[in-house]
């Protein structure tokens, strides 16, 4: 019931739509954290980016054998919709269509510009390219969860393995050194090395586990009822049946929390508190 509370809330303070369960997972750490009266935190953020994955399903924009403008092209129209997140596939397509917007034309210009910065680095390997794509772009984004969330609780999170001479150390690395093809017991098998005396077994062997997603039918419901009490974003109509009985957890949360985030948008722009007078020159 608390995390269904945290949806409408989360994005005032991220200002975008809430994506997974990253978020909430983040919130309740740091609450409990500052609970504890902590006021800087320590934390791992970056070191996946910068020492771990790269190849397989986990890195899926590199295609070491492919011309490198077709990088990612694959990866974007497909599976990260229709095969990894059919529902979600669907649930975008028929938002888009009731829209009226060309989702072809909308998935070229995401493209192009997640992959120019990718293209335009001069270097002869793909596996360096991607690792500056995952720092530019996925880390950007988990940082900006990180200070948003860290932020609620007047934490200050110290990332340490994004100080600025451990980076540079971290992509001058050949990549092949780093490459553990997927996470788990051996993932950032290098930097598990590296700090074999500092760390015990039990730290250096455990598998990687992420933020989860609550999966408790009470939960969905709750946010069933959430963006149903908050309205359809965008002034979308009806969902058709057989559609609203597919929708899981994600997409419940992302159709709440986007109708919470553009609310606060208009009142952003509909409170004279929110405008700011312009200075006498």
């Amino acid at each position: 019931y608390r995390a269904a509370e945290l949806v409408p809330v989360l994005p005032t303070r991220l200002m975008r739509p809430l994506l997974h369960g990253a978020e909430l997972a983040m919130h309740h750490l740091y609450g409990a954290i500052s609970r504890d009266r902590n006021v800087v935190v320590y934390s791992g953020h970056g070191a996946d980016e910068l020492w771990g994955y790269q190849a397989g399903r986990y890195f899926p924009v590199v295609d070491p054998y492919a011309p490198t403008y077709i990088h990612g092209r694959h990866y974007l129209t497909h599976q990260l919709y229709s095969d990894e997140r059919p529902v979600w596939a669907r649930l975008v397509t028929w938002m888009a269509r009731e829209l009226g917007v060309d989702m072809t034309a909308v998935t070229d210009l995401v493209w192009q510009r997640t992959m120019d910065e990718y293209r335009a680095i001069k270097t002869a390997s793909p596996l360096k390219r991607g690792r500056h794509h995952l720092l530019r772009r996925f880390l950007v984004y988990v940082n900006d969860m990180v200070d948003a969330t860290s932020a609620t609780f007047t934490l200050e999170d110290r990332p340490v393995f994004q100080d600025v001479a451990l980076a540079e150390l971290a992509f001058r690395c050949p990549e092949h050194l780093k490459d553990s093809g997927e996470p788990g017991s051996s993932h950032k098998g290098l930097l598990k090395e590296a700090l074999a005396d500092l760390l015990p077994d039990s730290v250096r062997h455990r598998t990687k586990q992420g933020f989860p997603t609550p999966t408790d039918p009470r939960y969905v419901r709750r946010l069933t009822d959430l963006a149903d009490g908050l309205g359809a974003p965008f002034g979308l109509p009806p969902m058709p049946a057989g559609l609203r009985a597919e929708l899981g957890v994600g997409e419940w949360m992302f159709l709440a929390s986007t109708s919470a985030w553009l609310g606060h948008l208009a009142e952003l722009r509909t409170d004279p508190r929110s405008h700011v007078e312009p200075s006498p020159s």
